[in-house]
Order: C-alpha cells, then sequence, then structure tokens
C-alpha cells in the first residue's frame, strides 16, 4: 500500500496478517465464552437445566400455584417488617413478591460467581429469615453443601442440602431453593413430586448448577478477549484510513456496521429472545405474537449486536482523532510514541485502563451493554479501540510489543490465578465503592492490558501470514459473529433436553453454532450480493455480465 501524501514516514502501512488471525481467533473464542455460559454461573438465554425433562409438568405446578394461598404477610404488615427490619429498598423489592398469594415463585437470576454467593444474597437471607419469622412459618433454605457455612456465619440462616429436604417429612414451611442445589433429573423429578404432594410455600431461585471448568473458562475469557476485539478493530481503522477520505470512511462505517445491526435486531436477535422466554415457566405466547411485542418494544434488545453498535459509535467519536494523528504537523503523538518504545513503557498504556476500571466498574458493572447506561465498558472499550488504531500506525510499537511479550504474559498469567483465588474463596468485592473494590478492578485493568499484549506478541510472531484458509474465514469472521448466537441458543434449547453430559452438550451447541453459521454465510451470504449488503460485506458480483468476456 502506497503512503498517503503528508503522512509521516514513521507510519507503517504493510499488511499485518496477524490481525486477519486475531479476527477468526477472537470470533471462534466469541462463540466458545457463548457456549461456556449455558454452563457455567452467569444467567443466559438458555441453561443446563435439569428441569427441562419436566418442562410440561414444571409448567403446569408453577400455573396452579400462581394466587392459590393466602398472602404470606398482608402487604400493612409487610411495609412495617420492611420498616422495624430495616431493609434496603432493593431488599423491600426483594422479598414483596414473596409476601405474595403464590405458591410457587421462580426468580433466575445471578446468586454468585458459582463458587461464593453475592453480598446482597447473604442480606436477602437475611431478610428472608424475618420474614418467615413474621409470617411462623419455619424457613428451609435448600442450597449448595460448600455454601452451608457461609450462610450460618454471614446471613444467620441454616441451609441444607436437597437430598436432606426431600427426606424430611416435616410440617408446612417456606422452603428457598437455590437452583444450583438440584444436581440430576432424579433430583428434579422428586423435587417437582415434593412440591406436588407437600403443603409448602417455594422459592425456587438463582441458576442451574454450573460446571466449575465453564464458570472457569468464562472468568478467564472475560478478563481480555472484548478487549482484543476492540483493540483489533481500531488496527483495523488504521488501514480503512489509509485509502479513504474521512468522508468515504463515514459512509463505508454507515454500510458495514449501521446496516447490520439493523437488519440483526430485526431478523436475527428475535429468536434467540424468544427461545430465552420460552425457558421460564408461564410463557405461552406463539412466535409471531412475541415478534410485534418485541418490535413494540417489550422484550427488545440488541442482545450480541452491541458490539456492532458500540463500534459504530466509537468509529465516529475517534475520527477527528485519527485524523489529526495521521497528520505530518502531529508532533504529540510522535512523543508518545518515542516514550512507550523505551524499555517496559509499553505497559504505561494500562495505567489509563487501571483508572478507568476503578474509577467506574463498581457503579456500571458488566453485563449492561445498552449505549446509555454503561460508562465503564463504554470508557474502556473505547480506549482500547484507540490503542489498537495507534498500535498498528507505528512499527516501533509492533516492535516493543513483540520484545515484553514473555514479561506480558508471565504478569498476565499471575494476576489470572490471583484472581481466581479470589472468586474460588469468595473473597470478590462487592459491587459497592470501596478502597477495596476500586484497588480490584483497577487490578482487572492493569492486568487486561498484560494478556492483550501478550497476544498480540505472540500473533505478531507466529501469525503474520495469510493462507486460503484465512483469506475465506476473514470474510466469514463478520457474518459468523452476527449469527452464532441465534444458532446456538435454538439449537442449544433442544440439545439441553439430551440425556447425556455437560462436556458432551457443549461440545455439540458449539460445534453447531461455527458450522451452523458458516453454512448460512457459504450458502446464503457470500453468494448474494443483497446478503452481503445485510451483512456490512463488500460487494462481490456483478449483476451485468461483463461487456468483454474472457477467452474460454
Amino acid at each position: 500500500m502506497m503512503r498517503p501524501p503528508g503522512e509521516p514516514a514513521r507510519f507503517q502501512t504493510a499488511r499485518r496478517y496477524d490481525f486477519d488471525w486475531l479476527r477468526v481467533l477472537t470470533t471462534a473464542l466469541v462463540i466458545c465464552f457463548h457456549a461456556a455460559i449455558v454452563f457455567s454461573a452467569s444467567s443466559y438465554y438458555i441453561k443446563d437445566d435439569p428441569l427441562y425433562a419436566y418442562t410440561r409438568r414444571f409448567d403446569r405446578l408453577y400455573a396452579e400455584g400462581q394466587q392459590s394461598l393466602p398472602p404470606l404477610l398482608a402487604p400493612r404488615r409487610f411495609e412495617a417488617l420492611a420498616l422495624r427490619a430495616g431493609y434496603s429498598p432493593d431488599l423491600r423489592d426483594t422479598l414483596a413478591p414473596i409476601a405474595s398469594r403464590d405458591r410457587l415463585i421462580v426468580r433466575r437470576a445471578e446468586l454468585g460467581s458459582g463458587f461464593s454467593y453475592f453480598d446482597a444474597v447473604y442480606e436477602a437471607f437475611w431478610g428472608l429469615g424475618q420474614l418467615a419469622t413474621e409470617a411462623r412459618l419455619p424457613l428451609r433454605i435448600v442450597a449448595p453443601p460448600h455454601l452451608a457455612r457461609p450462610l450460618q456465619i454471614r446471613a444467620q440462616v441454616e441451609s441444607e442440602s436437597l437430598d436432606a429436604y426431600l427426606r424430611s417429612p416435616g410440617r408446612p414451611a417456606l422452603v428457598l431453593v437455590d437452583w444450583a442445589s438440584i444436581g440430576s433429573r432424579v433430583q428434579a423429578g422428586q423435587l417437582l413430586e415434593r412440591i406436588e404432594t407437600s403443603a409448602d410455600r417455594f422459592v425456587l431461585v438463582g441458576m442451574p448448577r454450573p460446571q466449575p471448568a465453564a464458570t472457569g473458562l468464562v472468568l478467564f475469557l472475560d478478563q481480555w478477549f472484548m478487549m482484543l476485539f476492540f483493540l483489533i478493530s481500531g488496527a483495523g481503522t488504521w488501514y480503512a484510513l489509509g485509502s479513504r477520505t474521512a468522508a468515504q470512511y463515514v459512509g463505508e462505517r454507515f454500510q458495514r456496521l449501521l446496516v447490520p445491526f439493523a437488519f440483526g435486531c430485526l431478523v436475527v436477535v428475535p429468536p434467540l429472545v424468544y427461545f430465552g422466554l420460552l425457558k421460564g415457566p408461564g410463557y405461552q405466547d406463539d412466535y409471531w405474537h412475541f415478534y410485534w411485542r418485541f418490535l413494540g418494544g417489550e422484550h427488545f434488545q440488541w442482545a450480541h449486536l452491541w458490539f456492532v453498535v458500540y463500534l459504530f459509535v466509537y468509529s465516529l467519536i475517534a475520527l477527528p482523532l485519527f485524523i489529526a494523528a495521521r497528520s505530518k504537523t502531529t508532533g504529540g503523538w510522535e512523543r508518545l510514541s518515542a516514550i512507550l518504545v523505551r524499555p517496559g513503557a509499553i505497559f504505561l498504556p494500562a495505567l489509563p485502563l487501571a483508572l478507568i476500571e476503578g474509577s467506574l466498574r463498581a457503579g456500571w458493572p458488566n453485563g449492561n451493554q445498552n449505549l446509555v447506561n454503561d460508562w465503564a465498558n463504554f470508557c474502556l472499550y473505547l480506549l482500547y479501540f484507540v490503542y489498537g488504531y495507534f498500535l498498528a500506525s507505528d512499527a516501533r510499537l509492533t516492535e516493543a510489543v513483540g520484545r515484553y511479550r514473555g514479561v506480558a504474559a508471565a504478569l498476565g498469567g499471575a494476576g489470572l490465578c490471583w484472581l481466581f483465588a479470589l472468586w474460588l474463596s469468595g473473597n470478590t468485592p462487592s459491587y459497592v465503592y470501596s478502597p477495596g473494590r476500586i484497588a480490584y478492578d483497577a487490578f482487572r485493568g492493569f492486568n487486561s492490558w498484560c494478556c492483550v499484549v501478550a497476544v498480540l506478541g505472540f500473533a505478531n510472531r507466529y501469525l503474520n501470514f495469510s493462507n486460503p484458509f484465512l483469506r475465506y474465514t476473514g470474510e466469514a469472521a463478520y457474518p459468523v459473529y452476527i449469527l452464532h448466537q441465534t444458532i446456538l441458543v435454538v439449537a442449544g434449547f433442544y440439545i439441553l433436553r439430551w440425556d447425556t453430559g455437560a462436556l458432551e452438550k457443549f461440545l455439540v451447541i458449539a460445534a453447531v453454532a461455527v458450522l451452523g453459521a458458516l453454512c448460512l454465510y457459504d450458502l446464503l451470504v457470500k453468494r448474494s450480493n443483497t446478503a452481503r449488503f445485510l451483512f456490512g460485506l463488500k460487494r462481490k458480483f456483478n449483476s451485468l455480465p461483463s461487456p468483454n468476456p474472457p477467452n474460454r
């Protein structure tokens, strides 16, 4: 590629295939991440739930249990209890439905990391104990055995395993069942039988029992892979602006990002949201009734396409900075580059990342990528996007990253081990501003940069080449990203009902997502200019025959 007039000679313009490989590999990691979430402690559209084997029975019990008993506490008594016990507004809102007339209450929610409960959950269990005492009803908490002692110490409540509860006859009680305590289909069937035959009130909360390996994979990838995705996108912007004017670039961003985002929200996302609703009891709408409500905003969301709309906004916000940086008169970036190539200085960009995480993450936790109330993610990913642009622009920075890839891998690996130790021990700070929380988040920001530098350094060393596989998957990666989660959720909805192990289900779900998305790309997207436009790809096929056909 020729260097545009006026562009400083220090800028690198040679094609770097390691970025193309990383885009393909990161897309594959996204699919593995979403497949792993199905089996982790995190909330998701579908989960590996033993109760799936009894869907109709569970739905019937849920419907019969609605408004079937007198209130556990009349509204006035509950409000008086909340005032006397000092319930926080969040705790009052959490416990109010339990004081209702329902015999079976179902609440899917993340209660913890899979290794320990969140602090707010201990508070909720304590408040539930107060509620049961006021209603003169014994409280029985069914939880995984490894959480019994923390519950006793932090919430002053006793818990028991599901087997112990099922063996005991007991008198009518308020029974809270942590979904993770259901370990098999047999136990799920026994629990439903107990619900059918006993006089207990049941509150089923949480997520199905997580697989530790899946939870570990989710926590590991969550530390760095989306940051890398945005950095790669920023690097791509460097090359895009090398052959386009600012106006051409903006037009290309509209076509490549906004069109697929709109198409995806209308066509790709609704099925995965619908199947996510079907997993819970009490949802009876057919798809078309759901779809019109989705368009009306009732269930609307953009799911994994948040990445696309964030990227579009970043492309416009950062454009003036990127254009100024390409100018020969921009001395500030030249001086900054000279600093970053000094020994060890490649780790300095981690400091702004640590500042963003430490100052914003407690107020805006993960999982809320709605663009307008997501300041921690928004600022963090924007900075990675900008970093990617400048790393791609200067060969000296590429060399600095390569020199320190081993150090970065050691630091990132040690940091991940420390984070895993916190997660496993249940010592992760709560999402409230405190010195411990700020230090924890700041460390995560710093450590994510170490992980990303390590990946970039090794990729540049070993993946800076092209072959037919890269040329095919490099173009397919974007449509595959758009399509994969819908295929994963719809296929997984049925695969999770198989009577087989979690590992087998994970492998099949991930394989179906990859192969299904590739098949749709190859058969429908790749070969049609209309489909290529809708998925953000360049036009490839001429609609009119060539006036000078080649000799045969």
